[in-house]
């Protein structure tokens, strides 16, 4: 194979790379399609868009590479058609407005200046993958700018990668127009063409590093904020539990009070009776549990509300409806929900 035919190989991989890349920053796989059929069908893909290249048919290749392209998006991607159809032009309007800017860009200096040290087009294989860097840098464009991308890094993260396309994109068409030829120097030329691939590459995987590591960051945020609700939760749940314990033992303490009240009553001892009474108000103000209702969840909760509205000079006024059922909503539910309502009010 020769050297031409590497480097539209490579670019051909790469093109399938980038058109997946960009669709799966926006859409989901399909479910049945795994990580084996993609990779399957995308070598198939490249395979029939390398050897349609190979024809050199300029209209072959505009119409049958759009046509094996549409179908590896249908194929691999669930997506509205509209949805699918917009990204699709995305994609394209980038490939081939890269091309059509590098056409004018390599015929710039041949146009004015018509001198041997300008490097003819022919001459130069690497201007493909200069090209591809800057489909890349586009592609990552679009899926860093675009509300709905899946794979936003963050703001820092970005500007810190994207000095490396840009550097790689400026070193490669400064190399075309410095005027550097290889003639007769055919070790020097795939030297330089094997380094230009190896910079595509590079900057294909940093991004992808990048990426990972972005999407790291955004689990380890996420799992802390889990984590730390939970232990909110937890905590709040322990508070709850504890008002609700000491609600069980007012009613217990209650009901010996009331036992005693009756055995003094029957032996007419008036003066220990009124002293129990006052006991027993006192023990009620301190505890100061009020029974909202028949849920002793719901009455732990607005009672923790009220003690804390009063330690922070808020008034704050209960009232539960009579007979309000809410026995289908789980203890955990309820002290999650009205805690997180209350503490917004």
């Amino acid at each position: 194979m020769s050297l031409d035919n590497i480097i539209l190989l490579f670019c051909c991989i790469a093109e399938v790379y980038m058109l997946f890349d960009l669709f799966h920053s926006f859409f989901d796989v399909r479910e049945n399609i795994g990580k084996r059929q993609v990779i399957t069908i995308s070598v198939v893909s490249v395979a029939i868009i390398f050897i349609i290249n190979m024809f050199g048919n300029a209209l072959l290749n505009l119409f049958s590479v759009v046509i094996v392209f549409a179908l590896y998006t249908f194929i691999i991607f669930k997506a509205p058609l509209g949805q699918r159809l917009l990204y699709f032009v995305i994609a394209f309007s980038i490939f081939w407005g890269c091309e059509f800017l590098f056409v004018i860009l390599m015929g710039i200096p041949t146009y004015f200046v018509k001198q041997s040290s300008v490097v003819d087009l022919a001459e130069v294989p690497w201007h493909m993958f200069t090209m591809k860097v800057l489909n890349y840098l586009l592609f990552v464009l679009v899926k860093q700018f675009f509300s709905n991308s899946k794979e936003k890094m963050d703001g820092k993260i970005f500007a810190m990668y994207i000095c490396l396309p840009i550097t790689s994109l400026i070193m490669m068409l400064a190399t075309y127009y410095s005027g550097l030829t290889f003639q007769g120097q055919p070790g020097l030329k795939i030297l330089m063409t094997i380094c230009c691939g190896v910079m595509l590459f590079s900057n294909i995987l940093i991004f992808y590093a990048f990426n990972m590591y972005s999407e790291e960051l955004h689990n380890n945020v996420e799992q802390k904020i889990i984590i730390t609700r939970q232990e909110m939760d937890l905590e709040y749940f322990k508070q709850i539990n504890e008002v609700r314990t000491k609600h069980y033992e007012m009613v217990h303490n209650i009901s010996n009070y009331l036992k005693v009240i009756n055995e003094l009553l029957k032996q007419n001892e008036i003066g220990r009776i009124e002293e129990l009474i006052k006991n027993l108000n006192g023990e009620l103000e301190n505890s100061a549990a009020v029974v909202y209702s028949d849920n002793p969840v719901l009455n732990a909760v607005l009672n923790e509300k009220t003690a804390y509205a009063e330690s922070v000079g808020v008034t704050f006024d209960v009232f539960v409806e009579p007979g309000l059922n809410v026995k289908k909503v789980n203890d955990m539910d309820l002290i999650n929900m009205l805690g997180n309502l209350l503490d917004n009010a």
